[in-house]
């Protein structure tokens, strides 16, 4: 849920769905392109997506999302390195780190450590141990705000609830 964390996920039930393609006509042929869908406009959750049978979404693909052209009584579970890889790479996933990042910023004005904590608070519903605080100042110094909460997105405890 990283669009939950980044504070712009759009709670309304029920409505419209979004399209994460276009249409583009010639003669009898039509064609469709997925893109990425960033914008306010797709900040639902992905039960509102309209689907095409026809375009699929890379980033839903590689996390086992049912192919819309097969009617499945039970939908596959996978685990692989594509989705791993897919999760540190895909402009999905960048775009909400990002927004995520201002938000922490926003919220914790010129306050690196209170950044973090507010981010584990989020993320994980806990306040970081001492260790992982200090390996988050020193990735941070590293490599950025934005690229820790792409590294909290992928974290297990995000992903899964014991």
């Amino acid at each position: 849920m990283p669009s939950l964390r980044s504070a712009e996920l759009d709670p309304r039930v029920g409505g419209p769905g979004f399209r994460d393609y276009t249409v583009t006509s010639k003669g009898d042929n039509e064609t469709y392109t997925v893109f990425d869908a960033i914008g306010p406009q797709f900040n639902r959750r992905s039960l509102y997506r309209t689907c095409l049978r026809a375009g699929t979404s890379p980033l839903l693909d590689t996390l086992d999302c049912p192919d819309p052209s097969v009617a499945t009584p039970r939908r596959s579970v996978t685990t692989t390195p594509l989705q791993a890889l897919t999760l540190l790479n895909d402009a999905f996933m960048e775009h909400y780190s990002a927004r995520f990042a201002a938000r922490l910023q926003r919220e914790c004005p010129d306050n690196e450590t209170a950044q973090l904590e507010r981010a584990y608070q989020l993320a994980f519903s806990r306040r970081p141990e001492n260790d992982e605080l200090q390996f988050a100042q020193q990735f941070v110094a590293r490599h950025g705000l934005t690229q820790f909460c792409l590294v909290l997105f992928n974290a297990s405890e995000f992903h899964f609830i014991d």
